[in-house]
């Protein structure tokens, strides 16, 4: 896709094949026919937005790499419809990813910002992942009512925006030890509801008293987690601390954290039950 122009009709990526998005000018779905679907690869390498409009449908249940600050865009007339059931993935530029209002953007697959920024629809409700170790942005509220997974095994994502975890909705977070763990960054409020998902990364080690912050926000902290679940830990217990005058969520350690032993060690282990658990403190 070298130069501006308008995608009409039906049109797919198969499987295994691949689209290239270069510079040229700007890119159109145009019209209530027209159905472009991507299950395979979208590789978008220009700064040239893409626009949808009159009803047009953007479908995507394979991968959107976007290697340079661009937008998915509404270009005018009937709202057109814009489903990521695969990945979208932001690589490069150290600037901004629009993902603009009036398409119809729903997200149930993962969106992926391992660069830059990646502006999201105003006050969006996320229904997929959301991860990486950039940022998102959003006019108004984040609802997350999937998941949100801070970092890259482990590491630190941020949202410029408020945000509102719904009840079925999961901040993923990922411990390995106290210097490295997951972090959300919320510059904004955040209202806090469904689950906290804990997992180990790799070797994870805590002792009994360590802590670790693994949100904090510019804003008021409101709400608490309803669930808190652990995979992956041999042993391991933790305090679930709301800094309300801080405005932040922390972990304290109140029985060391092991991972998993190996298959080869889990005998070492059978004699005895490993208990798991956590508690709220405010």
């Amino acid at each position: 896709f070298r130069s501006g122009g308008i995608f009409t009709g039906a049109w797919t990526v198969g499987a295994g094949q691949r689209m290239v998005g270069a510079d040229g000018g700007y890119k159109y779905l145009d019209g209530s026919a027209t159905q472009f679907t991507n299950a395979g690869t979208v590789a978008w390498g220009t700064t040239n937005a893409w626009y949808l409009q009159g009803g047009a449908t953007l479908r995507n249940s394979g991968r959107m790499e976007f290697s340079a600050d661009s937008a998915v865009a509404y270009g005018g007339g009937a709202a057109p419809s814009f489903v990521n059931d695969g990945l979208i993935v932001k690589t490069g530029g150290d600037g901004t990813l629009a993902i603009g209002n009036s398409l119809g953007f729903d997200n149930r697959g993962t969106v992926d910002v391992q660069r830059g920024t990646i502006a999201l629809p105003d006050n969006f409700t996320n229904h997929g992942t959301l991860t990486g170790s950039g940022a998102f942005a959003v006019n108004g509220t984040l609802t997350n009512e999937g998941h949100v997974a801070p970092g890259a095994s482990p590491g630190t994502l941020t949202l410029f925006g408020h945000y509102l975890q719904g009840a079925a909705g999961s901040l993923d977070v990922e411990l390995q030890n106290p210097g490295s763990a997951d972090l959300f960054i919320v510059n904004g409020n955040a209202t806090l509801g469904g689950t906290l998902a804990l997992s180990c990364w790799g070797a994870c080690s805590f002792a009994v008293g360590d802590q670790v912050v693994i949100l904090d926000a510019t804003g008021d902290l409101n709400g608490s987690f309803a669930a808190v679940t652990m995979a992956g830990f041999g042993s391991g217990a933790f305090d679930v601390i709301y800094d309300t005058v801080q405005d932040r969520v922390l972990l304290q350690v109140t029985e060391a954290v092991t991972p998993v032993p190996e298959p080869g060690t889990w005998a070492l282990f059978a004699a005895g039950a490993l208990a798991m658990g956590w508690r709220v403190r405010r």
